[in-house]
């Protein structure tokens, strides 16, 4: 990438520097973990920007092996920060980012709060994994606006579904929604928008968004309608207009549409053509290798892609690129990435390597990770003779065979659990896994975990074995005995949880606080969630009006009004409540 894009000055930490200097030894580089960074010396340049102007390159998969630098222009980026007009953005809004700056949705976050006065909040990404500390930053900062890719977002609903409190608007897709998922999120915070937000980095993060109304079992998410300033279109192979109904491939037009990609003039030429359907000159549409369709209600539903290209965990892949990466490394004859489901629902990279003479499992892995992002590195390697092959000579993807979970502790002998502690961790790592026995010194990474499935770890341990444990522990500790080993250092148990003295008047919620407000202006009857239900057989009144007298006086929160002093508001528990049936 450094090279394709022939950069003069790289502000990097100083870790890096060697790298760079072996890649581009004539670049300039500003070491931005110095304290002097800003005294550094750089040559002075001038820039004259138009809306035409490039405002970056981002790099997106590619099949040959060879990642595709997507042109982005100033047009591009302000037409979906301030045109788009598919989410409110405001100089009250305050957005705390959650993408890589590699990532496009940064695209969104950055320059969706800088262009319209909002406030950017950045964490690391250790401290975004650990639930805790991001719970704490939402409240603290006032979070309204956050971006979630989807599996991230599914985790965060199953783990602790309160970690969203205070937020007004949640953006998430990436990857296709679990209907579940967003039932069970809206039960628990029916005022917060969520939105699905679809879009290839070629037309710029977001394309077409949905607000989704409250969803009722066995209805299917759509990506949305297109934004104010975009367009999409489901067509045939002859580039037709297809019937609303009809699957087709979908392209995408309109001032999101990026000049192509760098020194790729002929992919640029088959992916960007010329929109017959706009009156502007030179307008082009994406071609975006995703099935589509319209539905009645002028939403366009996602039916999967048309290539080979998928997303994991919200990254998107061509498996390709991978292949060609794994072909070139020493001792492969062969090769080829495909992917596979796991048992417990996690996509997964599976490659199918042929050797040249001997197999080695390490230094194919060693070579993988040393060239390829974490994402991309195959879950499984599995040794080929030769590649089956279909009747017009491409490889029969259909008659590879399926993954061995065993196949992942090929390269560890097994060591069985040697107390409560190594055999408790390890039914947890089985059961988030998928896998079966586990031993002591298999790595948790090794056996295909990642960065989510890591905090539902840390969130199981901390729940079964009442031990405090973060993150960043796993990762330094990422086997059974190293973990156990740990565990057994530290100092008691999670502190318990000790009972304040209440005050006299206990503060609303934030969101108390909201409607409460609300209320003084115009009332609140639209809030209210009224019930009728028809109950069948002879009424036990009695019986009736004692369950519902318990149950309001075990949960005082049926029995808290808002009550006023001195102008201000606070909550009251009522000692009791008396209720009669009619």
């Amino acid at each position: 990438m450094i090279r394709d894009t022939n950069g003069k000055v790289a502000l990097i930490d100083s870790a890096y520097t060697a790298l760079l200097k072996g890649v581009n030894p004539e670049m300039t580089t500003v070491l931005i973990d110095q304290d002097d960074w800003r005294q550094q010396v750089v040559a002075p340049f001038t820039a004259r920007n138009t809306p035409d102007t490039l405002a970056y390159v981002i790099y997106t998969s590619g099949s040959t092996g060879r990642p595709k630098g997507t042109l982005v222009t100033h047009k591009n980026v302000t037409s979906l920060a301030t045109g788009g007009g598919f989410v409110s953005l405001t100089a009250q809004d305050v957005l705390l980012s959650t993408g890589s700056p590699s990532f496009d949705a940064t695209t969104i976050e950055y320059w969706g709060m800088l262009l319209n006065g909002g406030q950017l909040i950045l964490m690391s990404e250790k401290q975004l994994l650990e639930q805790t500390l991001l719970k704490q930053e939402i409240k603290k900062r006032g979070i309204t606006l956050m971006w979630f890719t989807a599996s991230w977002f599914n985790q965060l609903i199953d783990e602790d579904i309160t970690i969203f409190e205070g937020l007004k608007t949640v953006m998430t897709g990436g990857e296709k929604l679990s209907e579940t998922h967003i039932r069970k999120f809206q039960a628990a915070h029916p005022h917060i928008v969520v939105m699905n937000g679809y879009g290839p980095t070629e037309n710029t993060t977001f394309s077409l968004t949905h607000d989704i109304p409250h969803l009722e079992e066995g209805h299917r998410i759509p990506i949305g309608k297109p934004l104010a300033n975009r367009t999409a279109y489901v067509l045939s192979n002859d580039l037709q207009l297809l019937p609303v109904g009809v699957p087709g491939e979908l392209y995408l037009g309109g001032v999101g549409v990026s000049r192509g990609y760098l020194h790729q003039e002929n992919l640029t030429a088959e992916r960007f053509i010329n929109d017959p359907f706009s009156d502007v000159p030179g307008a082009k549409l994406y071609k975006t290798g995703d099935r589509a369709r319209w539905l009645a209600n002028g939403t366009v539903e996602f039916m999967g892609r048309i290539d080979e290209q998928v997303k994991i965990r919200g990254f998107r892949i061509e498996p390709g690129e991978i292949d060609a990466v794994l072909r070139q490394c020493p001792g492969v004859k062969d090769a080829v990435v495909t992917v596979d489901t796991s048992r417990n629902g996690e996509k997964r990279l599976v490659g199918y390597v042929v050797p040249v003479a001997e197999y080695d499992h390490e230094q194919i892995f060693d070579y993988l990770r040393d060239r390829l992002p974490a994402y991309m590195v195959p879950a499984f390697l599995i040794r080929m003779e030769i590649l089956p092959l279909t009747a017009n000579g491409k490889v029969d993807k259909r008659a590879l065979p399926a993954p061995d979970d065993n196949a992942l502790f090929n390269t560890t002998p097994y060591t069985a659990p040697r107390d409560e502690k190594e055999t408790a961790i390890i039914a947890i790592w089985e059961r988030l896994l998928g896998v079966a026995q586990v031993g002591i010194h298999n790595n948790f990474f090794e056996l295909g975990g990642h960065s989510l499935l890591a905090t539902r770890v840390v969130s199981a341990i901390r729940k079964e074995l009442e031990t405090a444990l973060v993150v960043k522990d796993l990762f330094t500790h990422p086997t059974v005995a190293q973990l156990a080993a740990y565990l057994q250092t530290q100092q008691g148990g999670i502190d318990n949880i000790v009972a304040t003295i209440r005050p006299d008047k206990v503060p609303l919620s934030f969101n108390q606080e909201r409607l409460w407000f609300i209320d003084q202006l115009e009332g609140t009857t639209q809030y209210h969630l009224p019930v009728i239900l028809r109950l069948r057989g002879t009424l036990q009144s009695n019986a009736l009006q004692e369950a519902l007298s318990n149950i309001v006086q075990r949960h005082e929160s049926l029995r808290t009004v808002i009550r006023q002093a001195d102008g201000q508001p606070y909550q009251h528990v009522l000692p009791q409540i008396v209720g009669s049936c009619r």
